[in-house]
């Protein structure tokens, strides 16, 4: 709990597991995002795995188009932080030394159709990591 772009009362490698969910897109900037996630990887244990969940999805926003997400859901939602979930990903476990496991729409993870919300599962994702040991 506090502030995800620093923990400092967290020792370094502290955790096995580290979890984000629905943080990120609350970034102001994609500086920020890298900040919080050098914080997950600095406090996880070698061998450990960290998630980033609930992450916009660039790509897809960008498909659907804004007006098709501004008439659909709240205001704040078209102005969410995004990034594109095949490059970026990629491109952070590559710059922190860690594992990209999988980025997977949230439709993939969840019974999302169940829960009649057939839209927003494609407009975010998660992404997996795995500290190497």
């Amino acid at each position: 709990v506090g502030d995800a772009r620093g923990y400092p009362q967290i020792p370094t490698e502290s955790f096995d597991v580290a979890v984000s969910f629905g943080v990120f897109t609350h970034f102001d900037s994609i500086d920020e995002v890298r900040t919080a996630l050098e914080e997950l990887v600095r406090v996880t244990r070698p061998g450990g795995r960290i998630m980033v969940g609930r992450m916009n999805s660039s790509e897809v926003f960008e498909a659907v188009g804004e007006k098709t997400i501004r008439a659909r859901y709240a205001p704040y939602v078209a102005q969410q932080l995004r990034v594109d979930s095949e490059t970026f990903w990629r491109g952070e476990a590559e710059r922190l030394g860690v594992e990209l496991l999988d980025a997977r729409a949230m439709c993939d993870l969840y019974d999302l159709a169940r829960a009649k919300d057939l839209v927003v599962g494609r407009l975010q994702h998660c992404a997996y990591f795995r500290k190497p040991k």
